[in-house]
């Protein structure tokens, strides 16, 4: 009978590796932007990588016209300082913080956070680009258009569905 079980479940784990590896029909389209998060000790210096670095995913809501972000999600960087990705749905608002240490990154207090800038959020639409783009403040429905008057938006198109970001470290 222990024979029979472990049997099946060794059934059972080859089939879900299988069915886990089937590639995606091309008609599918994946507007999921993956979104690599890199802490850096100086904002300026893009070489001042912090290794071993905790960040936090918040989804943003706007409460009262603030941008209310509630942490979903927590990576560490990892011993390189490339390994925080996070992956970000079409429609979603998100931003992001990098802590020094794993505890402070998981403290009550930065469960919620009020930002004040607008939050990013994936604009991707089949059969568009795939970007991500901060919001027009509190109207969520529209890109931020730069002030250089050139028409264009504050947006990354994502190459291969994929990003970098550098963020300043946090105390």
């Amino acid at each position: 009978m222990k024979f029979r079980r472990l049997l099946s479940a060794a059934l059972l784990t080859v089939m879900l590796v299988v069915f886990a590896n089937v590639p995606v029909s091309s008609a599918e389209e994946n507007l999921n932007i993956n979104y690599q998060a890199v802490a850096l000790k100086n904002i300026e210096d893009e070489n001042s990588i912090k290794k071993n670095a905790y960040v936090n995913m918040y989804k943003i809501k706007i409460v009262d016209d603030e941008y209310i972000g509630t942490r979903v999600k927590t990576l560490s960087t990892g011993k390189d300082g490339y390994k925080a990705v996070f992956t970000i749905k079409p429609g979603e608002m998100v931003d992001f913080v990098a802590f020094k240490k794993k505890g402070t990154a998981l403290k009550k207090a930065n469960k919620t956070i009020t930002f004040t800038t607008p939050p990013l959020k994936n604009f991707s639409v089949s059969g568009g680009p795939v970007e991500l783009c901060y919001t027009a403040g509190v109207d969520t429905e529209n890109k931020l258009q730069k002030n250089d008057g050139s028409g264009d938006y504050l947006c990354t198109t994502a190459e291969n569905n994929y990003m970098q970001s550098y963020l300043e470290l946090t105390k």
